[in-house]
């Protein structure tokens, strides 16, 4: 049967590449809006508690007992000066850690063996130096191993400085809070309620006008209404095709097709009009990814 090229096609493979597209880029910019939310927060998730200690000093032994009542796939934060970025880390299990230029992040294994190890951000690399083989930064007037280089180029990561917290022998609780992080809110909850009898937990999930313009379920909307609107786009000119070609029926009964064999030419028919559809998406889609 000769293939007679209509609005309908044109229509259709349009729409049938706008859809494929606009869902490429709904999971490439949620992907963007997540790291974004993060590094608004400090690069911590949208599941970190923030909370203070009943004290205004805690010991390190007073930490780690907190901390162990924590579950794993957690990460402890503790801000450690007025002045600085500087941040205290306890890590327990598989975690999600702040994006690593060189090196890596703190593992398990660095914790509670008398050591002294920092991640720096990458804008603070000027205050590495290197002395028997290893890289050192000062802190505090002591010397930490830098295991690795934090940052993104372009925040305020790239200005943070992370040590063992467990260097520390006591820490002030009034230079900033600590924050319970974790790979998810679930964890994170168990662990805060395990805690509650020793700590104060601070609400901070309206404080500031980042969460007007980037708060995680606006953004979620936002992206899901535009994804759908191209959905019913598709299904409108697929609908607006199948009417296009109403006759088709018709003139294949007259000439004696069976039902079956009419569905199954119509459904040939649309398959080969979408093709070049699909094909233009894909190839588009792996040019935007590679």
């Amino acid at each position: 049967m000769k293939r007679k090229f209509l609005f309908a096609d044109i229509a259709l493979n349009i729409s049938i590449v706008v859809f494929f597209l606009s869902v490429a880029a709904v999971v490439r910019i949620s992907g963007k809006l997540s790291e974004m939310n993060k590094l608004n927060r400090g690069y911590y998730s949208s599941h970190r508690q923030a909370f203070t200690l009943n004290k205004k000093t805690g010991t390190f032994d007073d930490i780690k007992k907190i901390y162990s009542k924590c579950m794993a796939g957690t990460i402890l934060y503790k801000e450690l000066s007025r002045l600085e970025d500087l941040r205290g880390v306890l890590v327990k299990g598989d975690i999600d850690a702040p994006p690593v230029m060189e090196g890596r992040f703190f593992n398990e294994n660095d914790f509670y063996s008398n050591k002294h190890i920092a991640v720096v951000g990458v804008k603070q690399k000027d205050r590495v130096y290197e002395k028997n083989g290893g890289f050192f930064i000062d802190i505090g007037g002591h010397p930490y191993e830098v295991i690795g280089i934090a940052g993104t180029g372009c925040s305020l990561l790239d200005y943070t400085i992370y040590i063992n917290l467990d260097s520390l022998s006591e820490v002030d609780n009034e230079a900033g809070l600590f924050y319970l992080d974790g790979i998810s809110g679930d964890v994170v909850n168990k662990s805060i309620e395990e805690l509650k009898d020793g700590i104060n937990v601070i609400n901070l999930d309206n404080y500031g006008i980042i969460n007007i313009f980037f708060g995680d379920i606006p953004d979620l909307i936002i992206l899901m209404c535009i994804l759908t609107s191209f959905l019913l786009s598709c299904l409108f000119f697929t609908y607006f095709w199948f009417y296009s070609h109403k006759k088709l029926p018709d003139v294949m009964n007259i000439i004696g097709m069976s039902r079956g064999q009419i569905a199954g030419e119509i459904f040939r028919e649309y398959v080969k009009t979408i093709l070049p559809a699909i094909f233009t998406a894909i190839v588009v889609m792996m040019g935007l990814v590679l």
